[in-house]
Formats: C-alpha cells, structure tokens, sequence
C-alpha cells in the first residue's frame, strides 16, 4: 500500500469516527446519562435542547373531550399519545424500575426496563375492589412521576389510585407558554367526577398547584359530596413565596419577552426552565381561591390531611396554614377531629391556632439509619422534598438528579453541587445560598416514612 493511499484511508477512518461516535453516544444515552455529561450543561442550556416540544402538525394526533361519560382509560391512552408525539426525548430508555412501575409492568405487561414516557404518563392502580378511589393531582411543572412513591405505598394498603396530567406538563417547558387555567381546571373536574362516579368513597391528593386545583374545584361546590371521604395536601399553592409573583401576568404580556429561567433541562420529569406565562397562571389561580375563601362558607368539606414545611422557599406556609383555618372554620368538630396537620419546623414556630390538630416535626433532620452518606447534613425539608422518598431512584440519597438551579452555571458552587461534592442538604433560603458553605436543595423527605404511615393511619380512620 502506498504512503498516499494509506493517509486516504486514515482519514476516511478518522472522519467515519467522528460521524458515528455522537450517534452511539445517542443510542447508548438514558435519562440519566445526561446528568454525567458536565460538559454539555452550557451547551444544553444555551441551545434549549430539551426546552421545546416536538412539531405534531404532521402527524394524526387525538383529541380528549374530557366529559365525564369517557372512562379514563380513553384519557390515559389520549395522554399517552400526546406526550409520545411532543416529548423530544419519550422513547429514551430510562432505567428507574419505581415501585408503581413494578405494578405497572405486572399489569401492563410493559418490558423489565422502562423508557421515559411511561414514567411520565398518568397512570391507575387498581384493585377488584372500587371501595376507595385516590386522584392524586401533581405540581406545576412536575408530572406524575411525583407520585411513583407514595402510589404504590397506597396502592399495597387496598386502595385504587388514579393520577392526573395537567395540561402543558411532560413534554417540554415550552408547552406551558400555550396553556391556559381553563384547560388545567377541565382536567381537574374530569379527573375528580370521574372518581366520584366510578368509587364508593374518594380521596382527592394533591402538591402544590395539584392541591390548589382541588381548593378551587371545591369552593365551586354548594352541596355536600357524600362519597369526598378526605383531601390530602403536600404544600399546597396558597401564596407564592416571592413577594414579586403578581408581576407574572403583566411581564407575560410582553412580546418576546417569555422566560423566567432558562435551565439545562436535564431532568426528565420535571421542567426546569419556567415561562411567565405558567407563572401567571398559577397566580390566577390562587388569587380566586383567595376571593372565594373571603366570598363563602366552607361546610362541607371532608376531613383534610396537610403536610407543609416552616422554610418553603416557593409557597408561603404561614399563608397556607392561616387559609386552612379559615376554610375549616365551620365545618363540624368530628371532621376537624379527624383531620392532621405535619408541620416541618420548629416549636416556636409552629401553629397554635388553627383549628386542626398539628404534629410538629421539629429538626435536626438526620439522614436515613440506611443511608451510605450519613455525614451529609439536612438543614431543612425543602419544597420539593416533602413527597419523596429518600429510596427514590432518582430524587432519594442516592439519586444521580441534584438540584441545583440556586447557582448560576458561573457560580464557584455550582459544579460542586450538580456532582453532589457537598455535605448540606437544604432549602434554597438567602441564607443557605448567600452563605459560605455549598448547599444542594433537598429532593428526599427523611421523615417520609413517618409521614406516609400517618397518611396510611388517616385513611383508616375516615374510610366507613
């Protein structure tokens, strides 16, 4: 072979690696094969890779009327669909076999191994049995990955447990800037009707702007629902934290203008860029459940289970807890009696005079007798820790999604948390990101098995 001849075919070589590599790289990828790929945060960011869903203008999409007379198999298949067409990364393999996805892959006959959107779908757990029924309804930019713990701990008590999509979640941030209050509020009455028609007695849940759905479809009620045996909250979206959250509306409705954060969006089951237009609409949205607290009486509410943490640095719990006494203010004692409240945070804190029975969970938070990484400290239940388990495969103790977004990409700290290089586990409070020491904010409630045998003790005592 001649010298010529042999640089020709070096650099054919050379070139054919280059071609194939970032395919392999693609086929071999995960949802959480991203989260190693420290070089390309900047570029993820900077390009919105995952930030705007998939074009289905070309494609036979469905529609769902969302009328009670259609079973909720027709809207989970419908919202099946609508993320499989929208979400850039649905079909990528994603190794977390979540306890609901064990269930699910036993009822379902899926694969052992899951990929993204069935993760991400709305799914029911059922029983032969339709004594009770329980929605959970998920956050603003969440979805009902949320709910793959606590679903399945349900789920082993005998209950049936469905879990909603709201509209403009699980496919990318961009599809909130399309999303209107009216849709989130037809899904949510659907949801809840259907499980009023289809179980013997109900239970409605729901974290964050999940719980303020369910505040709101219920202040719209003027006569007591028999079968509504109990609601369950986790922080539930009564005031915004930040004082500024009013401007949302306002800024929205300035051309080009559309993003609070633009993020990595490296996490697969939660946006992480957030539009104006999304936080105006969970604005709207409190500010009418405020107006009907003040219009009305509430006294036929079913007995309420409530979880909230003293420094939640999205929703105001002071707010939240001051809501709640007023809305339980005329309802009967046995209901009041029946209801709990788990409060997060110190005793001098903690609430005196709501109305309702309050257990104070006060720190130090310690990390679980199991846990491998014992000498990480918690110094507060963060807002989105409060529903996970720290045996989450992808929020707990050894999770590989950090939450970081506190610090700027720039930031000396920055790195050092999404690689899990620190010792503090808390909430995003001024103090914890302006102080000297890294803090990655807590994804995990440490008490959670606590909690959720509380919850379990709540539903013994209001089921009949």
């Amino acid at each position: 072979m001649s010298h010529f001849h042999f640089l020709c075919l070096l650099k054919l070589s050379l070139l054919f690696t280059l071609l194939t590599t970032p395919a392999q790289a693609r086929q071999n990828s995960t949802c959480l094969s991203i989260h190693q790929e420290i070089e390309q945060f900047t570029h993820y960011r900077a390009q919105g890779t995952y930030r705007y869903p998939q074009s289905v203008k070309t494609r036979n999409t469905t529609s769902f009327d969302f009328q009670i007379n259609s079973p909720y198999q027709d809207y989970l298949n419908y919202a099946k669909q609508l993320i499989e067409q929208a979400n850039p990364r649905a079909e990528l393999p994603c190794p977390l076999e979540t306890p609901t996805y064990q269930i699910l892959k036993k009822q379902q006959q899926w694969p052992s191994s899951p990929i993204v959107k069935q993760l991400l779908s709305p799914f029911e757990l059922t029983h032969q049995s339709k004594k009770t029924g329980i929605l959970l309804i998920h956050g603003l930019t969440d979805s009902p990955f949320t709910y793959h713990d606590i679903a399945a701990k349900l789920y082993g008590q005998g209950h049936n447990v469905r879990t909603l999509l709201l509209p403009g979640h699980a496919t990318a941030p961009a599809s909130l800037m399309h999303t209107s209050l009216t849709q989130w509020r037809q899904a949510t009455n659907y949801a809840i009707e259907r499980m009023l028609l289809d179980y013997e007695q109900v239970y409605l849940g729901g974290f964050s702007t999940g719980g303020a759905l369910i505040i709101d479809y219920l202040s719209r009620q003027n006569k007591p629902q028999p079968k509504l045996r109990g609601l369950m909250m986790w922080s539930p979206a009564i005031e915004a934290t930040s004082d500024l959250a009013w401007l949302a509306g306002y800024v929205d409705l300035i051309p080009f203008v559309d993003w609070i954060d633009k993020e990595e969006d490296l996490d697969f089951a939660k946006y992480e860029s957030f539009p104006y237009h999304a936080a105006s609409l969970v604005e709207s949205l409190m500010q009418d459940n405020l107006v009907s607290l003040s219009e009305q009486a509430q006294p036929f509410l079913p007995p309420l289970f409530l979880v909230v943490s003293e420094h939640d640095q999205t929703v105001k719990t002071q707010a939240t807890l001051q809501y709640f006494q007023r809305w339980y203010k005329h309802t009967p004692v046995q209901v009041k009696s029946q209801s709990e409240i788990i409060y997060y945070g110190a005793l001098a804190s903690s609430p005196t005079n709501t109305g309702l029975p309050v257990n104070v969970s006060p720190p130090p938070y310690s990390m679980p007798a199991s846990s491998t990484k014992a000498r990480k400290e918690i110094t507060e239940i963060a807002h989105p820790a409060i529903i996970n388990s720290p045996e989450n495969l992808y929020y707990g103790i050894n999770g590989i999604n950090k939450n970081c977004s506190h610090y700027s990409p720039e930031h000396r700290f920055f790195l050092l948390c999404k690689q899990g290089r620190v010792q503090r586990l808390g909430e995003k409070t001024s103090d914890n990101v302006e102080g000297q020491q890294p803090i990655q904010r807590l994804t995990f409630n440490p008490r959670y098995d606590t909690m959720t045998t509380q919850l379990l003790q709540f539903l013994s005592n209001t089921t009949k």
